[in-house]
């Protein structure tokens, strides 16, 4: 076994006082495995050139050779083994498997060792073996410097002069014990050339049927250690200081050097040294900008990365409010008990009872993603410039917000922005807005959450989207998920960011701080939720190594909820609330309660969640608190959004909005003083492809695709069509909102909201609405064209589709059901009814109705039938192709293709589903048969059937 290790003591006076890069210094060890007898011999270190570099007269017992020395990265090292004539060596094995093991080998080619290692070994030295025996060498690569199994080579054997030429049997075998290797020619004369890579806990295997033979030495060729500049190094400017922080690169960087200027360019000088990746400048004068270069040191280079600069910022006054904004995740107003939840949420109502509950707050879309980075911004997502979603949807196209957007890297957020005032700004919990879809390593619910490797991957993600933040303009980042838990870490831990939070606001209590706070919770339901109090361990940096260190009891929490008499499944919100009541006494210990505001607010509903339906979806919960300006106990009924709540913090903070800076919120600060305030006529919300606005009392909804959408469309099955229909979501989405609102991807949508909360009816079709519906168009009109991209006929683009075209495809949504998630058919392709084949246990796939009942293999079903629907001034658009329904004078006609020798039954409804009434029967005249007869009503629907053969 042969082991490296860094020399810590070395390390440690290297970052105290050395700027010199010094040689790498190491420990080898060689397990020699069974040795008799057990005298002591020497064993030389020795470098490529052969200068000795230690020796170790004393050989121990157990078999392993030890020495120390200087190593220089790139070179060659071996062992040269003397005065041991008289040892035989044994395996650990029995000699007749190692003898078996090596039987059978085939060739392999040996390259020379060009670098000639030059580790001679005189005659009668190394170590005697026996015939049919092996001399087996184990390597410990785990603590050298470079990663094990990148580069290292097994590069020669010196065997004895033992004055033959018969070959020699090697191999290198796994730790594992696959061969990975082998010879059975090997090289004859006193010299074993190779050149094989070597991992941690590989052996090299030597032996000889014949005769006895000799090892004298080895070489292991070392790779130099790869070498890179820190990556992703920010500097961000505070009260005279300045903040950096890097990633750090691969390879073996024994520290870091900090070099400062005040002029780009030139006239560095060496400020520190630092073993971390990050570094505070203090003292510093506000203002004045400063430039940095950070080294990666090595052990024998530096490698520098780009210059960065930043400027040290005047405070925001001493008087300005501190800000925490509190996101939830999927919580809806009737999961927190001010609002009338059956939930125990104390705190939270503790925060409304000193604040003020908003009835009529909403979010600008029903998922995470473009809620949240309108909660960063204060801007519309549809109004991203994220490169991804330009690339996607140039803003000459129609636009589909959605898991598609993220805080762009010019650093027009809130974080930055408040920075730039003054404010110390930080970040804790969920992000998914942008660093989501940053990371490259792929995690499985297969990997062991207890593996070190594992955690590593887990710990390096975490640090990376906290540099994402701080890249973002943020003063300060910890304990951040980048997107939603995930396996194997699929447990919410809201202690985990709580912690940072508190150890945030205890830093920063004595200047003005804002704290962006975003938990987990309430994301995946109950069963997420109660399970996740069994894993204090579980966090967004793999398992911890104690549980967060926060005032709250995780075996408390099911005790209280029970106690209260509340359901099981409302664990969880008790266990969030927790949180908002450990923030708060924070608060209250510091004495800094009076000068924080505070918002509390969920990111989207849930019955809504992938739409833009009001009740539980776009209306969510939000509180604020501010003693002494914010009435306690007030309520606000009007309208406010979340795009609303940044210009609110620029507002309160007295900050001036960065040129450039897009906002298309509304500060709310006139409320507090007059919770009757009303800031907003209507709002505006957006999500995929459909946009809508909200009055008091009305609602509207239009779904326009682009023409890149509508090719899906044309191109879906019809089971398919829903989806491609939907202006976003899966499957399994659309079906849940098509089973509970017919209407809700009409391309027209309007809804009274005081008679109608739930969107249940759809009046934009009913001509009595006519005007409010144009009203409301109006609207949309506006915020569409301050956009600036193509919507529909609101604003023409290139890639319009007139509606004309896409309702018949709406049409056919007449045709499916939504069922588990998914879709069937109502009517088969040929016109069979699903329900009849259903009742029949014919068959659970309307695809499969030809081959059932096509009993005379002529292609035709033995039952037909086709369902049309006709209004008496205009001509019939039927649902199927295979028959139609034309307006004669005040009747109709019906055809049909027909098939000899059938009798057909003509019916009528005013039901598609249900109702039909007979009208005739009829003798097939192929290749086409037709009935006429009198219209009973508008909008009837018209069967034709052939009875069984």
């Amino acid at each position: 076994m042969m082991k490296r290790i860094h020399n810590g003591s070395a390390l440690v006076a290297w970052l105290l006082a050395a700027s010199a890069a010094t040689p790498l210094c190491a420990e080898v060890l060689v397990d020699l495995q069974t040795i008799s007898p057990a005298d002591s011999r020497s064993a030389t270190f020795s470098d490529l050139d052969g200068t000795v570099s230690s020796s170790d007269s004393s050989l121990i017992p157990s078999g392993t050779l030890s020495a120390s020395g200087s190593l220089i990265a790139g070179e060659t090292f071996g062992f040269t083994i003397s005065g041991v004539s008289d040892w035989d060596f044994d395996v650990a094995t029995s000699a007749g498997s190692v003898n078996t093991y090596l039987s059978g080998l085939t060739s392999a080619s040996i390259a020379g060792n060009d670098k000639g290692w030059g580790l001679a070994s005189g005659a009668n030295e190394g170590f005697l073996a026996a015939a049919g025996e092996a001399l087996v060498i184990t390597f410990n690569l785990s603590g050298l410097t470079a990663v094990p199994g990148s580069g290292f080579r097994l590069k020669g054997v010196a065997l004895g002069r033992i004055g033959d030429t018969d070959a020699y049997n090697y191999m290198v075998i796994d730790a594992s014990g696959d061969k990975v290797a082998a010879s059975a020619s090997g090289r004859t004369s006193e010299n074993l050339f190779l050149d094989i890579a070597l991992n941690d806990g590989d052996s090299l295997v030597i032996g000889r049927e014949a005769d006895d033979f000799r090892v004298a030495a080895f070489t292991v060729d070392v790779p130099a250690p790869p070498v890179s500049p820190p990556t992703d190094v920010i500097a961000i400017g505070g009260d005279a200081r300045i903040d950096l922080s890097w990633t750090a690169p691969g390879g073996a960087v024994l520290g870091y050097e900090i070099d400062r200027s005040t002029t780009s360019g030139s006239g560095f000088s060496s400020l520190t040294n630092v073993a971390t990746t990050s570094f505070t400048d203090l003292g510093l004068t506000n203002g004045q900008t400063y430039y940095y270069l950070v080294s990666a040191v090595y052990a024998e280079t530096n490698v520098a990365a780009a210059e960065v600069s930043a400027q040290p910022i005047e405070p925001a006054p001493a008087n300005s409010p501190n800000i925490i904004f509190f996101i939830v995740d999927d919580q809806v107003k009737d999961e927190v008990a001010c609002y009338g939840g059956q939930v125990l949420t104390p705190h939270l109502d503790r925060l409304a009872a000193e604040g003020m509950r908003m009835d009529a707050a909403h979010v600008v879309a029903n998922v995470c993603t473009p809620s949240r980075y309108s909660m960063f911004t204060g801007r519309y997502p549809g109004n991203s410039y994220w490169p991804e979603y330009l690339e996607a949807y140039p803003t000459n196209r129609h636009g589909s917000p959605e898991f598609n957007v993220g805080l762009e890297d010019d650093n027009m957020n809130v974080g930055n922005a408040l920075r730039l005032a003054g404010y110390v700004t930080g970040h804790v919990g969920k992000l998914h807005v942008g660093a989501h879809g940053l990371s490259s390593d792929v995690f499985s619910a297969d990997d062991d959450p207890e593996d070190p490797a594992v955690i590593a991957k887990w710990q390096a993600r975490e640090l990376s989207t906290r540099q994402w933040v701080l890249e973002r303009g943020f003063s300060w980042a910890k304990h951040v998920y980048s997107g939603n838990i995930d396996d194997p870490y699929n447990k919410h831990n809201p202690d985990w960011i709580l912690e940072a939070a508190l150890e945030f606001i205890g830093l920063n209590q004595n200047r003005p701080f804002y704290l962006h706070y975003c938990t987990t919770m309430m994301h995946g339901g109950p069963n997420n939720w109660t399970d996740a109090l069994d894993y204090p361990l579980y966090s967004g940096a793999g398992l911890l190594a104690e549980p967060p260190d926060v005032p709250i009891s995780r075996s408390s929490i099911s005790a209280l909820v029970d106690a209260a008499g509340f359901d099981s499944d409302t664990y969880g919100f008790t266990w969030m609330d927790a949180t908002v009541g450990a923030m708060l006494d924070k608060l209250d210990a510091l004495g800094i309660a009076s000068n924080t505001f505070f918002v509390f607010i969920s990111d989207h509903g849930t019955d809504g969640k992938f739409s833009l339906l009001d009740h539980n979806g776009t209306s969510v919960p939000c509180i604020i608190r501010w003693p002494d300006v914010v009435p306690a106990g007030s309520v606000c009924s009007n309208l406010v959004q979340n795009t609303d709540m940044v210009p609110t913090f620029f507002d309160v903070a007295g900050a001036a909005v960065p040129e450039g800076y897009r906002i298309d919120g509304t500060s709310i600060a006139p409320i507090f003083s007059d919770p009757s305030t009303n800031v907003h006529e209507h709002i505006f919300f957006e999500m995929g492809y459909g946009r809508a606005v909200r009055t008091d009392k009305w609602k509207y909804t239009a779904v326009r695709h682009g023409s890149d959408r509508f090719a899906d469309i044309e191109a879906a099955k019809l089971l398919n069509m829903p989806r491609d229909l939907a202006y976003v979501g899966n499957m399994k989405r659309v079906s849940s909102h098509l089973e509970l609102r017919p209407d809700c991807y009409d391309l027209d949508q309007l809804y009274d909201l005081e008679n109608d909360p739930l969107e249940m009816t759809n009046l934009a079709y009913n001509v009595a609405y006519e005007e409010q519906l144009n009203t409301m168009k109006a609207i949309l009109t506006l915020y569409l064209e301050a956009q600036g991209r193509p919507f529909g006929e609101f604003v023409p683009g290139e890639d319009s589709v007139p509606i004309e075209q896409v309702q018949p495809y709406v049409d056919q949504l007449e045709l499916v059901r939504p069922i588990d998630n998914d879709f069937e058919y109502v009517y088969s392709i040929n016109g069979t009814p699903y329900w009849w084949l259903y009742e029949q246990e014919l068959t659970n796939d309307a695809y499969e109705v030809e081959d059932l009942l096509d009993t005379d293999g002529d292609g035709l079903v033995a039952w037909e039938e086709y369902i049309v629907g006709t209004i008496p001034t205009q001509a019939g658009s039927g649902l199927t192709v295979a028959a139609d329904v034309q307006p004669l004078g005040g009747g109709f006609v019906v055809r049909w293709p027909s098939v000899a020798g059938r009798i057909y039954t003509v019916e009528q409804s005013t039901n598609l589903l249900s109702g039909f009434q007979t009208l005739t029967n009829v003798v097939a005249t192929p290749p086409e048969n037709t009935c006429t007869g009198t219209v009973q009503q508008a909008g009837a629907y018209y069967r034709v059937q052939a009875e069984m053969e």
